[in-house]
């Protein structure tokens, strides 16, 4: 694994994998971090993520924390060394080999386990993790469970929201995350600038259930019934759109005032598409409601 955390005092290596056209790189104050395409294309729906994205999202975040986070690597044997009273850690830790949570440990409240599936995580199992990299016991370790996985490919999803919660501090509530929107705006974030294409996503009506025969006045309810579903699924996008769109407007000011070229770039971008989708969400919204208004025009003619 290349790109994690050095020690404070010790050189960072650079990042020696092999160059691939397809790679995103990472340029970190100390090092870079390369994220290839096939890791990439785990952001597609329904994927399980794999270390490079989750430790890549988390050590961007680092970028913009101003110092008051850090990122421990999570298959480093030891953390490097850092002072853990001024210093709150996030530790990304896969649970039996198939399932992401995310420590977050600080000397006043111990070790907090976000877990999106509370079943498969184990104190026992979170106090090993910490014995290894830690070299502490006896550490209090605490699970907590506010996002909550639909598909079992969401945990590493849900472990990097929980980060972003962490990092950024923007108060987060479950009906707020859409974990394939989330994937989207990963997918921005972390991608090469030149692969990124937002193509608009324009509100669409299906009308494959309208019948033929329908007469004109059974039109408006047809399509009211037609629209119900996927808008339900459009306010959950747009309730996560805004929010998400809150905690990058803070991270792209964490990199603006670092300085921080490359990650205020993604940042920027990732605010724009957000940004566009909630827009695009309201308008498919507004549509639902004038066609829930058609059966009134109609009665008035």
């Amino acid at each position: 694994m290349r790109g994690s955390p050095c020690d404070d005092d010790e050189e960072q290596l650079p990042d020696v994998r092999p160059s691939h056209p397809s790679a995103s790189v990472l340029q970190l104050r100390k090092s870079k971090f390369t994220i290839l395409s096939e890791s990439l294309s785990r952001l597609q729906p329904g994927i399980w993520l794999n270390d490079e994205i989750v430790v890549g999202a988390l050590l961007l975040l680092e970028e913009v924390s101003n110092n008051k986070v850090r990122v421990v690597d999570s298959v480093a044997k030891t953390a490097p060394r850092i002072n853990f009273h001024k210093t709150k850690v996030l530790l990304p830790m896969l649970i039996y080999d198939n399932h992401w949570v995310l420590g977050v440990y600080e000397d006043s409240k111990g070790l907090v386990v976000y877990d999106s599936d509370p079943k498969q995580t184990t104190v026992a199992e979170a106090r090993k993790r910490l014995a290894e990299v830690f070299q502490k016991k006896d550490i209090r370790v605490t699970l907590t469970a506010p996002l909550l996985q639909t598909n079992a490919d969401d945990c590493g999803i849900l472990a990097i929201v929980a980060a972003f919660y962490e990092t950024i501090g923007v108060g987060i509530e479950p009906t707020e995350i859409d974990p394939n929107f989330w994937r989207d705006i990963l997918r921005q974030l972390l991608s090469p600038q030149s692969e990124v294409e937002h193509v608009p996503n324009e509100p669409q009506i299906d009308l494959s259930g309208l019948p033929a025969n329908a007469r004109l006045s059974e039109v408006p309810g047809i399509l009211s019934q037609c629209l119900r579903q996927p808008l339900d699924a459009t306010k959950r996008k747009l309730a996560s759109a805004e929010h998400a769109l809150k905690m990058i407007c803070r991270a792209r000011e964490g990199a603006t005032k670092a300085g921080l070229s490359d990650i205020i770039a993604r940042f920027r971008r990732v605010e724009d598409y957000c940004a566009a989708e909630a827009g695009h969400c309201r308008s498919e919204l507004e549509l639902g409601q004038c066609i829930d208004r058609l059966p009134k025009v109609c009665k008035t003619q």
